[in-house]
């Protein structure tokens, strides 16, 4: 279990400050125990908006053509099929 304590920085115009150091604290359960996620977010941003995705041979249901989803980590496979368009398959990703 892990929490990151975020800090509101003022920063001009959405931007973070050349040369200037900013700070970030993770605080973990265990320091001595290393962290292996066993999980991966993963977001696909598909056009045409209709198209089928499939990962690892399951269908994923598709809003507004974006596709969000954890995946364990690892490689997978994804295919996006739509009528009159060509298909793309990708084995490793």
């Amino acid at each position: 279990m892990f929490a990151l304590k975020l800090h509101n920085f003022l920063h001009p115009h959405n931007r973070l400050k050349k040369k200037k150091r900013y700070r970030a604290y993770l605080y973990t359960e265990d320091p001595k125990k290393e962290f292996k996620p066993d999980k991966q977010w993963v977001v696909f941003r598909i056009r045409p908006e209709h198209a089928i995705v499939f990962v690892d041979s399951t269908v994923q249901l598709m809003q507004d053509g974006l596709l969000q989803l954890y995946l364990p980590v690892g490689q997978h496979t994804y295919q996006v099929i739509s009528p009159f368009y060509e298909n793309k398959k990708e084995t490793n990703f």
